[in-house]
């Protein structure tokens, strides 16, 4: 006799999960996604080329995304599934080409999100997953393991972060009625607001400030950030990011004696201060000298080495994070220390969890939609161990 699984939630965890499941003639599988389709925060991710993965040896991978105390946890779960894994389940079985871009990451080759997932979802419908949408979890007895009116063997809960909602997100509720405990979602990857002069904005809106080095008091990375309406956006801002005063270096292939002795060897040329930066440095695009311009003039009242200390050392203020409804991704989620590492729930082994609704934290780059599928591979894998149990 088959087993009934219940799987909730369409994106990648969720998904992966079933895949696993599929697999296995003896279980019969009803997935439930509380909007009209599945897969939005896919497609939402894939708009500009969806990052399947990260080609980070596993330990710079799970430094990350976890703290010390929980790497153990994460450890586990790639050992099982990790970058190769997915690459070869992409090619084999979706029959999809992908390619590792100088950033490190990895691409769909095509960089379409909507054949991906859709290729895959009609995979899963060929292999007897029955799909029900439109159905938003309301509530749930953890004991009773029934959900919308009908009993389940197992259930598998991939009910995603708090980021791209355009309302509340209800199930943390339910899991705390459930005497689970779970962190408050906060804004992860998300970008800061700057009040940027008025002459600046109209100038550089959605342009890039390309190859520069952001630093805050939580570290530094190079990269682009895009100037927008409210601030700023970009994976060094998502990174290292925070409330307060932070700095861009806006020639960082140059040290600051370097810088300074270009400019002085030009100085003779009499070239006006932000002439001589075009003159010499290729490197400072429109937007960097456009900063420049605004926040400090660059007269010739400024002394050269007050000019490469600007240039170095260029500060900004950032006011507030974007809230939690643009944020890429969210930080907080049901407390790990509920969780086994089969990815059960401690209190309820018959219920399983993964993906963004669990408290890790991830960068951009493929670590977000690879940690996903890593914990939906695992979480269906576990379901089938112990599916007999019931």
């Amino acid at each position: 006799m088959k087993k009934n699984i219940a799987l909730i939630g369409g994106g990648p965890a969720g998904l992966m999960a079933a895949e696993v499941l599929s697999n296995n003639l003896n279980v019969r599988i009803d997935f439930y996604e509380k909007r009209s389709a599945v897969g939005r925060k896919i497609l939402i991710a894939g708009s500009s080329g969806l990052n399947i993965s990260n080609s980070d040896p596993i330990d710079s991978f799970i430094e990350k995304i976890t703290p010390v105390h929980f790497q153990e946890f994460f450890r586990k779960h790639f050992q099982e599934f990790f970058t190769s894994n997915l690459l070869d389940f992409i090619h084999q079985e979706l029959q999809l080409e992908t390619f590792l871009g100088t950033s490190k990451r990895y691409f769909l080759k095509e960089k379409n999100a909507a054949t991906f997932l859709r290729t895959w979802i009609n995979r899963l419908k060929s292999k007897g997953v029955n799909f029900y949408l439109d159905h938003q979890l309301q509530d749930f007895n953890f004991s009773q393991m029934e959900i919308y009116n009908k009993r389940y063997d197992k259930i598998g809960l991939f009910l995603g972060g708090g980021s791209w909602e355009d309302s509340e997100v209800m199930w943390p509720q339910i899991f705390k009625d459930n005497n689970i405990n779970c962190i408050e979602f906060q804004s992860s990857n998300a970008g800061f607001q700057i009040d940027w002069p008025e002459g600046f904005l109209k100038e550089n809106l959605n342009k890039p400030l390309k190859n520069i080095l952001f630093t805050s008091s939580l570290g530094s990375m190079k990269g682009d950030l895009m100037i927008t309406s409210y601030g700023i956006e970009g994976t060094p801002v998502y990174r290292y990011g925070l409330v307060g005063e932070v700095f861009l270096d806006l020639l960082p292939q140059y040290s600051e004696s370097q810088i300074l002795e270009k400019m002085n060897v030009k100085l003779k040329e009499n070239y006006a201060p932000l002439r001589l930066l075009k003159k010499v440095f290729s490197g400072l695009g429109e937007v960097h000298h456009s900063l420049l311009y605004y926040y400090f003039g660059m007269n010739k009242n400024m002394s050269t080495s007050d000019q490469v200390k600007k240039i170095k050392f260029f500060p900004l203020h950032l006011i507030a994070q974007r809230p939690l409804a643009e944020a890429i991704s969210s930080r907080g989620g049901i407390d790990l220390n509920e969780v086994s590492v089969n990815l059960s729930l401690k209190k309820f082994p018959h219920i399983f969890v993964g993906g963004e609704m669990l408290n890790w934290d991830a960068p951009t780059g493929g670590y977000l939609f690879q940690t996903c599928m890593t914990q939906g591979y695992v979480a269906g894998h576990s379901v089938l161990a112990n599916v007999n149990e019931y």
